[in-house]
């Protein structure tokens, strides 16, 4: 006889029983290492259990996550007591944890910490060494896997901030075997180009054990040797792995990596209409000053100019040259005045003038003057000189 086929539902509940009523199954304790731990805000914890070679998922609801005195964290080695069933809307069994309670930490959180010491005291992580993230990059390199929506996610983040800025997509291997190395050699890669201003390792988030790359000596020091910057952007907020201590820059997600790596292209050009509107505003200052000053110096040339100095000059020339012929006229005049004084004391003493009474002058035969008998000689010629002409005479007698 044919059994009915059950429904997937069916199935799951059905199994769901048998393990709810296990003694062993519904009370036992499992020790593990806490990995993917995820604290829910309805106050539920999601977590799961591992060892070297298995895997197992945990829930412990919020009024047993209450009454918890250890906060789970990834890498805590831990024994859980609770029941296994069955979550019956995908098929999948896990154990509802009741309590739990710290065996230590784990060997990855071992390995984690071992490693972080390590580097921290080579100064891997030191500040001081960190290379600044361009504010304008032309070019972004991208390191991360092809599949998934974490390259999608940054190259559209990029893309709405800033379509001018290039995108290379160096495609990397990001979980599981070779994945580090593929990792050193993506970044090694994108060094020996000279286009690319900043590099984004990253990956979205996930285990301890599935963000482990990220973990692995070999990859934080091909970050800390590289000679472009780095920002390290690997699984979620909570999620911290060695590169992100050594990256030059870590951001909480690959997003959150985009949009810090590009600054949005309206604020880059409302700064340049800001810088265009001061070094406008600068210039025609400028200008404004220069005219003034240019302004100043034309009136101090104006008062000092050769050519006023010039004008002025041959103003205080033409001055002085009155000055000078009304001073020449001036000793002329007197001059005359002068001269014509004595001209008329000398007429008023010329012989001429004697003359004019009816006196004559007598002069010898050699011109010279007589003015005494003595002067003459009898037979000698004179002339005598009256006022109108001359007469000559003849000396008869001398008395």
């Amino acid at each position: 006889m044919e059994l009915k086929p059950l429904r997937v539902s069916e199935i799951n509940h059905y199994i769901n029983r048998i393990l709810s009523n296990d003694v062993l199954l519904y009370n036992m304790s499992v020790e593990g290492e806490v990995s993917n731990c995820k604290y829910h805000s309805s106050g539920h914890i999601y977590f799961s259990l591992k060892d070297e070679k298995s895997k197992i998922r945990c829930v412990m609801f919020a009024g047993n996550a209450s009454s918890l005195s250890i906060e789970l964290k990834d890498g805590m080695k831990v024994v859980v007591t609770g029941s296994i069933n069955i979550y019956e809307k995908d098929g999948s069994y896990q154990i509802n944890v009741r309590k739990a309670r710290d065996e230590g930490r784990g060997e990855l959180y071992e390995a984690f910490e071992a490693l972080k010491e390590k580097l921290y005291l080579e100064g891997l992580f030191d500040e001081d060494r960190k290379k600044q993230i361009p504010k304008y990059p032309r070019k972004i390199g991208l390191v991360t896997s092809i599949t998934g929506a974490t390259l999608k996610d940054m190259v559209v983040n990029i893309r709405r901030r800033n379509p001018a800025v290039d995108i290379v997509i160096k495609p990397a291997i990001v979980q599981g075997r070779d994945s580090a190395q593929s990792v050193v050699e993506a970044i090694e890669s994108l060094n020996a180009r000279e286009d690319i201003d900043t590099i984004i390792v990253g990956r979205g988030g996930g285990s301890i054990e599935e963000l482990w790359s990220f973990n692995e000596e070999a990859v934080a020091r091909a970050i800390y040797g590289s000679r472009i910057p780095i920002i390290s952007a690997v699984g979620h907020e909570t999620d911290y792995t060695i590169s992100d201590f050594v990256a030059d820059l870590r951001a909480s997600t690959p997003s959150v990596a985009a949009e810090v790596s590009v600054q949005p292209l309206k604020e880059l050009t409302e700064k340049l209409e800001l810088f265009k509107s001061r070094l406008q505003t600068a210039e025609r200052e400028r200008l404004r000053d220069a005219g003034l000053e240019l302004s100043a110096l034309e009136s101090r040339l104006s008062h000092n100019s050769p050519k006023d100095a010039l004008k002025y000059s041959r103003a205080e020339l033409d001055l002085n040259m009155e000055k000078l012929r009304s001073a020449v006229l001036e000793r002329f005049r007197v001059e005359e005045s002068s001269l014509q004084n004595l001209g008329a004391k000398l007429d008023s003493l010329s012989p001429l003038r004697t003359l004019d009474r009816g006196y004559v002058f007598v002069e010898g035969e050699a011109g010279s003057i007589v003015s005494s008998k003595s002067d003459v000689g009898e037979g000698e010629k004179l002339k005598l000189r009256f006022k109108d002409g001359a007469v000559e005479v003849k000396v008869e007698k001398i008395d």
